[in-house]
């Protein structure tokens, strides 16, 4: 080891030292960063859709769900069901949209972003609470994915299809549930 310059020079070893330490230290960085961005690549490759909306969801945030149909429902998600979504307007409506018509989720500017990557296993079927809501013979707004709008009051539900009346004895209607884009309780 040699001793420092009376001139105020530095010792080699020490220059040495720490040029080894700062190389090790980006090194170090480097394998960081990629380990985060593997990390969050992955997360991102495991992403369901369910998931996403069940994280915005417990956020409460303001979602806008655009449906195969071309529609743009604004909402906060308030159910997640193994095959559809509740959404609650700002004006208090409720919605009722299958997962198979959902098109894009679009969040609020600045809203933080999720990437629903946990396994999600949701109970209740779409089927089921228009079966519970058939009870109450509530009014309902149906959105479906030939774009055609059909009001009335919901009587029943099968396996697959619902039956509403139209309004002033407009007669039954029956309708695909899996032609539902939309189902809106006014």
């Amino acid at each position: 080891m040699t001793r420092p310059e009376a001139d105020g020079g530095s010792d080699p070893f020490d220059h040495d030292l720490r040029d080894l330490f700062d190389d090790e230290q980006r090194a170090d960085a480097v394998r960081n960063r990629r380990r985060e961005h593997g990390l969050r690549r992955q997360a991102e490759e495991a992403g369901l859709l369910a998931g996403v909306l069940l994280d915005l969801g417990e956020r409460e945030q303001l979602v806008v769900v655009a449906t195969s149909a071309g529609r743009n429902l604004r909402g906060v998600v308030r159910t997640v069901g193994g095959d559809f979504i509740g959404l609650r307007s700002p004006a208090g409506d409720g919605t009722l949209v299958p997962l198979a018509a959902i098109a894009a989720v679009r969040t609020e500017p600045g809203a933080e972003r999720t990437v629903g990557d946990r396994v999600v296993r949701m109970e209740g079927s779409l089927v089921a609470v228009l079966t519970d809501l058939a009870a109450g013979r509530p009014f309902v707004a149906i959105h479906t994915a030939d774009g055609r709008r059909i009001a009335g009051e919901l009587r029943s539900t099968g396996h697959d299809v619902l039956t509403l009346d139209l309004p002033d004895g407009g007669g039954s209607i029956y309708v695909a549930i899996s032609a539902i884009c939309d189902l809106a309780l006014p």
